[in-house]
C-alpha cells in the first residue's frame, strides 16, 4: 500500500497586530496599525474611524541642481483600511500632484523602469564627459 505524499509545511510568519493610541473625533481609542506606519494617529484626529489611514515615511527623488532641490517624485507605503484597496505603494509626481497606487508587482516593474532610466542617464553624463 502506498503511503500518501505530504507537501512540506509552509513557513508562515505572522506578525502580531500592533495597536497604537489614536483620537477619533476627540475620543481616545486604540487602533490596529501597520508596522511601517509613521502617522501620528493622535495628531491626525479624523472625524470618523473610516477616515483612519496608514502611511510610511516617504522616499523622494530630488533634482539637486540649483539652489533649491526640486522633488520630482515621491513614494510611500499606504493603507486605507476602510477601502477595498489593499496596502500598496503610492507614487506621486510632484509637478501635478497626481499619483498612482501600485501593488508589489507593479512597484517592482516601476523600479525596473527606474533602473533602466538611471543607466541611460549615466550614459548621457558619460557622453558629456567624453567617456564614450
Amino acid at each position: 500500500m502506498d503511503t500518501p505524499q505530504h507537501s512540506p509545511a509552509l513557513a508562515v510568519t505572522v506578525q502580531p497586530v500592533r495597536y497604537v493610541p489614536a483620537l477619533i473625533n476627540g475620543v481616545s481609542a486604540a487602533i490596529p496599525c501597520e508596522p511601517w506606519c509613521r502617522v501620528d494617529h493622535i495628531a491626525a484626529n479624523p472625524r470618523y474611524i473610516e477616515d483612519v489611514t496608514h502611511s510610511s515615511d516617504p522616499v523622494r527623488l530630488d533634482l539637486a541642481a540649483g539652489t533649491t532641490p526640486l522633488t520630482l517624485v515621491e513614494a510611500r507605503l499606504s493603507a486605507d483600511p476602510a477601502s477595498d484597496r489593499p496596502a500598496s505603494v503610492f507614487v506621486e509626481e510632484h509637478s501635478t500632484g497626481q499619483g498612482r497606487y501600485l501593488d508589489a508587482d507593479a512597484a517592482d516593474a516601476f523600479a525596473d523602469q527606474l533602473d533602466a532610466f538611471a543607466a541611460s542617464f549615466r550614459a548621457m553624463a558619460a557622453q558629456l564627459r567624453g567617456d564614450r
